[in-house]
């Protein structure tokens, strides 16, 4: 096993991974340009939706909004994300910059985040939500569980190649993202942010 940048935080390996692992050259890049932070994972360990909103968020820039910064009157969108939340700033930055649209009461940020969420966020994050919101504007694209209505984010992911799916898999909006997923994808969209 192989520890690059060893020591960074908290004195611990941020990867564990076999040199051979196709997915450790995004993960690398991700943690060099400080979009991927959390120590010790491994390419196959699920991303949480809190840690996917935090790399989204780090990945577009922190925007410093006093809005919500406030600490007598903080903006609170979501109620289980107070401002002594680790996530908050990172929730907050993502709902200021669009990333994070779904407005629902709970963010529940340490559920695992699913394919077809993680999709949405990453398309937003490109500035196409918008446009992916539009179904009628998409052909029907290849995927499972398609009563999530994703096809204008899944068509927007395929012809970006920013799909979070392994070689040869067809996309599962209920599937868990591994940070392997994550990294790649979100690596990729680097360039259309």
């Amino acid at each position: 096993t192989y520890y690059p940048y060893a020591g960074i935080f908290d004195n611990e390996a941020l990867i564990d991974y076999n040199e051979q692992d196709n997915y450790t050259r995004s993960m690398e890049l991700l943690i060099c340009q400080g979009i991927l932070r959390t120590a010790g994972i491994k390419p196959d360990n699920f991303v949480t939706k809190g840690e996917a909103v935090k790399m989204m968020s780090l990945a577009k820039g922190m925007i410093f909004n006093y809005e919500f910064l406030d600490y007598n009157n903080p903006r609170q969108t979501f109620e289980d994300v107070s401002i002594d939340d680790p996530y908050y700033l990172f929730v907050e930055n993502a709902v200021s910059q669009k990333i994070l649209q779904d407005k629902k009461s709970k963010f529940s940020s340490e559920e695992y985040i699913r394919a077809g969420e993680f999709i949405k966020l990453l398309v937003n994050l490109m500035g196409y939500g918008e446009i992916a919101s539009r179904p009628e504007i998409f052909a029907p694209a290849a995927y499972s569980n398609s009563s999530w209505g994703l096809n204008g984010y899944v068509s927007i992911c395929q012809a970006l190649k920013v799909l979070p799916v392994n070689e040869g898999e067809v996309f599962d909006a209920n599937s868990v993202v591994t940070y392997a997923q994550a990294a790649e994808s979100l690596y990729k969209a680097l360039e259309y942010i």
